[in-house]
Formats: structure tokens, C-alpha cells, sequence
């Protein structure tokens, strides 16, 4: 049945992928130039599986020379069917199913894969429809969903007569109000005037300016952007139903937890469709902005914090790298399968060199991270495992170099041991805090004394220096920096002896005292410590233990709570 299968059915087959036939859609529409208008068409076949005549079926089966055992066995599954109906405890008489695949059946979508294949065939052997070079594009499906693509509209109804006669030969009806016709055109051209219907039987399809396929609008203007908006909205609404399980910064759930499930409910959501879009850099710009903003607010950061740092200490992803890594397991996908057509129009369009091709756009992203180039690609054949592991080694290990050196550059992150931030590793401040409210609480503190937007005086003075005086508000002695909060201000005396002392001793139980006096001899040193003892055990001055660390880690973190708690009673 495979062997006989339309290659342009990308539905519930084996390497073969629903966005495959999106990307066909994609290619073909960016493909037409000046005053090229192309016609697309979407069909709803209604109750598509619920109406497959059993006996149509069985015909079909036997032509495609499957083995008579098997037919039997099939033909066995579907003869004799009955149902009955139950209503108010009484149960009618029993009557025959002639019709149906089963529901949720394992064999049911290739059955009627079966059904519908010929009339895919039929197209294509009659040549109606698009192409892209040499390569036939005319009827991108998947499954039960059917797409008509031409340039020309008397091409166009032929294709629409021509399913009309199968339709009624094989017994299902094409839904007229829900299949839509959109025209779209090239660059240099306005839109097509004439609004003129479409005919399929007796029924009108008219011509709109949207249609839905597989989940994402096309449109004759704007298409991209209004997707972007319809993923963003999704997204936020699945993050808000999520806020009941506490998925939401301050008391809520560990911001390393929260990001896990948004990665796995959310983020889907919000990029489903998007590798197949030509999504430019203002549209990237507002999918970016709501994504750091997600994650900015899961772990309770003001706005002011530096964008890096937010990705970087839950090990985070851009947005941009996140669309990244969908298409290059597309573009695996396409070149990996053993369908020609796909094959041929990914390599027909890369050599074309379009710009609007997502076959150029994906040979720019497998020289930006370093990867096989596209020809060495579309040769060589990677397992999906080995693929998988190279693509995500090398985006993780780009955007963790970028997103260090952007840290390196903001003053604010001084006290960061920026060599140990990674993609895919979570900072200790998250790492080590318990899933109780209030060590989250604790940590979040800890969190924006790390990112330098725990705000003091030093800042308020900054940004209105006539009016607010640098100087502690509690001790009138020296302006108020991290470095007075957490060593020298007289105002936490207490915590400091009762919290501090611990922290030193556990370490002098490592190091020698020698060793403590020569590091640790300056209040700067002693509030690196507290922030982030990381860049002592990155200098072998502590050993670099993570069950050591992880005790100073949770030490630091509730010194600093408590002083922040001291500060806000002062000024209250």
C-alpha cells in the first residue's frame, strides 16, 4: 500500500510529516512573482472517516494487490458489523454498518488512506495543478485534509469537478460552506479584483481572504503575523490555566519546575506551525518579548533585568533558537525520507537560491551553528537520534557562548561566575532551592541580588540624583551598595554574627585560615562569596563540590533573606 501511495500524502506515514505538507503550501506561495496570482483551496470532507463504504473500500484493497490472507482478515474485521441504540433503558433492533472505519483503529487512517488515494493519483496523472520546477505540487494532504493549489482558475474548477465526480463515486460529501478559496499574488501586483465562486456539484465555494489548514490561517495578507498573534494568545491562555498548579513566580511553584512544564504544555502552543512561516524580524520580536517575559516573571525578575541573564539561569533558550531547532528537525525530515518529491523540491529550491525559500533559510542556519552544510546533508544519511544530539550540542553551546559574552558586558552581573552559565543547566540559585514556598522566597531575594536589580539607594540616587541621597538611610555612614548591605552596615550586626559566622566556618573546616586571610581578607571578596560562591571553587580556593557548594548556596541564600527582611522593617 506504501508503494502505491500519492507522494504528496504526508498523512500517518512513516518518515513523513503533516508540516511537510504545510511546507509544500509554503514553497508554492512563495514561489509566484509579479503578476503571478495563485489559487488555493482548503476542503472539508465531511464526516471524512464516519462515511467509507465498506464495499468501495474492499475493491480498493484487492487492486492495490494486497495479500489475499490479509484482505480476508480485513475484510472479516468490517463484514457483519452491527450497532443498536439505547435509549431511556430500552435498546432497539440491531442494523448493518456498511460504512466507517473504525474509531481509533490502528489500521483506520492507512484504510483510508486507501480510499482517497486514487483521486490524488488522478490529479497528478492528469498534471492539474502547481508545480515548482519539474516537481508536481498540485494536491499537498495529509490525510482527510485536501489542498488545491493553481495558477490558473479554469485549472482550478477542473480539480474541483474532478473531486466532485470521485466524491459521489465513492459516497462522501465536500462540505461547500466549509472549504474555502483564497487568492494570493505576487509582490508587485494589488489583489485580484474578480470575487467570482468556485463550483463544486451544485454548490458555490467562495472566494475569502482566510482559510484554516492544519491548524494555521493562510491569509491573502498579512498570514504570518496574524499566526504569530493566534500562537501568542493560545500560549498565554494555556499559561493561565496552568496558574492554578503553580505556575506563576512568587509562591508558586521552583521557577527550574515552572520552566519544565512550560516548555512542555506552553511553548508547543505558542511555535506550532511557525517553521514553516516566513516570520520576520518584527514578528520574531514580538514572540521573543512575550517569551522572555514568560520567563522573567517565573522567576518574580523585574523587567530592568539583563535579557541574557534571565535565559541563563534557568538554561533557557531564545525564542529565535527554539524556532531554530524546529527547523532544522523539519529540514532533517524532508531530506531523510525516502519520498522523491520532497526531496527533489528541497534541493530544486535551495540551488534556486530564493530568499523566501525555507530551504535557503535552513542552509543559513546550518552554517550559523556550525553544522553539515545542506548538500552534505541531503547526502549523507544521520540516524534521527545522532541528528538530534549534534543540532541541539551545537545550539546549545552557540547561544551559551553569545548569551555569556552579553553577560560579561553588563556591570550589574559582576558578581557572576558567568563561566558556569550554560544552555540546558540551571543556575544554583534554582538548582538547589526546595519546591516550600518559603525557601522560593528566600531564593527569589537571592535571585535579583545575583542580577544586580535588588534595589538600594545606589540605584534610586542614579536615577534621580537631586532628589535621593546615595548614603544607607540606617547608618549614615557610606552609600548604599550590595557590598554595605551584606558586610559592613551596622543595622544587620546580628544576622551577620548568627548567619555569617557559619558560612565562614564551613569553609575554614576546608581551607586553611592562611588561605581564608588571603582571599576572603576585603568585604568585596566576602560579598562575592555570599552572591555567588562559584567563582572561588572556579579558582580551586574552595573545592569545587557540589555538595559543598550546595550547603553555602543554602546558607548565602538565607543570610540574604533575612537581611532583606531587616531592611524593609527599617524602612517601614
Amino acid at each position: 500500500m506504501k508503494s502505491s501511495q500519492s507522494p504528496l500524502q504526508f498523512g500517518f506515514t512513516q518518515e513523513l510529516s503533516p508540516n511537510m505538507a504545510a511546507l509544500i503550501l509554503l514553497e508554492a506561495c512563495s514561489d509566484i512573482s509579479g503578476k503571478q496570482t495563485i489559487f488555493v483551496t482548503t476542503l472539508d470532507n465531511q464526516k471524512a472517516f464516519d462515511v467509507v463504504s465498506h464495499e468501495i473500500l474492499m475493491d480498493r484493497l484487492y487492486h492495490y494487490g494486497l495479500n489475499l490472507n490479509l484482505w480476508n482478515i480485513i475484510e472479516e474485521l468490517y463484514s457483519g458489523v452491527t450497532s443498536t441504540v439505547k435509549w431511556k433503558g430500552e435498546t432497539s433492533t440491531s442494523f448493518d454498518i456498511q460504512q466507517g472505519v473504525r474509531q481509533g483503529g490502528i489500521l483506520s487512517t492507512h484504510l483510508y488512506k486507501a480510499y482517497i488515494n486514487e483521486l490524488l493519483l488522478d490529479l497528478q496523472k492528469r498534471n492539474l495543478g502547481s508545480h515548482i520546477g519539474n516537481n508536481y505540487v498540485g494536491c499537498p494532504t495529509c490525510a482527510d485534509y485536501i489542498v488545491l493549489l493553481s495558477l490558473n482558475r479554469e485549472e482550478m474548477q477542473e480539480m474541483l469537478n474532478i473531486i466532485d465526480n470521485y466524491s459521489k463515486d465513492h459516497r462522501f460529501n465536500i462540505h461547500p460552506q466549509k472549504s474555502n478559496v483564497i487568492k494570493k499574488t505576487g509582490n508587485k501586483r494589488k489583489d485580484p479584483e474578480d470575487n467570482d465562486a468556485f463550483k463544486i456539484g451544485n454548490n458555490d465555494i467562495n472566494c475569502s481572504d482566510r482559510t484554516t489548514h492544519l491548524g494555521l490561517t493562510r491569509s491573502t495578507k498579512d498570514e504570518t503575523r496574524i499566526n504569530v498573534d493566534d500562537r501568542i494568545s493560545l500560549a498565554r491562555r494555556t499559561l493561565y490555566s496552568l496558574i492554578k498548579t503553580g505556575v506563576h513566580g512568587s509562591n508558586g511553584l521552583n521557577p527550574k519546575s515552572s520552566y519544565r512544564i512550560y516548555q512542555a504544555y506552553v511553548l508547543p502552543r505558542l511555535l506550532y506551525g511557525l517553521e514553516t512561516l516566513h516570520v520576520n524580524s518584527k514578528e520574531m520580536a514580538l514572540l521573543s518579548s512575550f517569551h522572555l517575559d514568560i520567563l522573567r516573571k517565573l522567576q518574580s525578575l523585574p523587567k530592568r533585568t539583563a535579557c541574557a541573564s534571565v535565559y541563563l539561569l534557568l538554561g533557557a533558550l531564545p525564542l529565535n533558537a527554539e524556532i531554530h531547532k524546529r527547523q532544522l528537525s523539519l529540514l532533517f525530515g524532508v531530506l531523510n525520507s525516502n519520498n522523491e518529491t520532497i526531496r527533489s523540491l528541497a534541493m530544486r529550491q535551495y540551488m534556486s537560491g530564493r530568499s523566501t525559500s525555507f530551504f535557503t533559510k535552513t542552509a543559513e542556519i546550518l552554517e550559523m551553528y556550525n553544522l553539515p552544510f545542506f548538500l552534505e546533508l541531503f547526502e549523507k544519511k544521520y540516524t534521527k537520534i545522532e541528528w538530534k544530539k549534534l543540532t541541539k550540542s551545537a545550539i546549545n553551546e552557540h547561544w551559551t557562548n553569545k548569551l555569556r559574552l552579553e553577560c560579561e558586558e553588563k556591570s550589574t552581573l559582576q558578581n557572576l561566575a558567568i563561566s558556569n552559565f550554560g544552555i540546558g543547566v540551571t543556575q544554583p540559585v534554582w538548582a538547589t532551592v526546595s519546591s516550600s514556598v518559603s525557601d522560593i522566597r528566600k531564593a527569589i531575594t537571592k535571585s535579583r541580588m545575583l542580577t544586580g536589580t535588588y534595589l538600594l539607594q545606589t540605584h534610586r540616587h542614579r536615577f534621580n540624583q537631586a532628589e535621593v541621597d546615595p548614603i544607607c538611610p540606617n547608618c549614615r555612614t557610606e552609600t548604599e551598595d550590595l557590598c554595605h548591605v551584606l558586610t559592613t552596615c551596622p543595622l544587620y550586626m546580628n544576622i551577620r554574627m548568627a548567619l555569617y559566622t557559619p558560612i565562614k566556618n564551613l569553609i575554614l573546616i576546608i581551607i586553611s585560615e592562611t588561605k581564608w586571610a588571603t582571599h576572603f581578607s576585603n568585604r568585596d571578596a566576602i560579598c562575592t562569596l555570599i552572591v555567588d560562591c562559584q567563582n572561588f571553587a572556579n579558582l580551586d580556593i574552595i573545592p569545587n563540590n557540589p555538595e559543598i557548594l550546595g550547603k553555602i548556596e543554602n546558607m548565602s541564600r538565607i543570610y540574604c533573606y533575612e537581611i532583606h527582611k531587616k531592611r524593609l522593617s527599617a524602612e517601614i
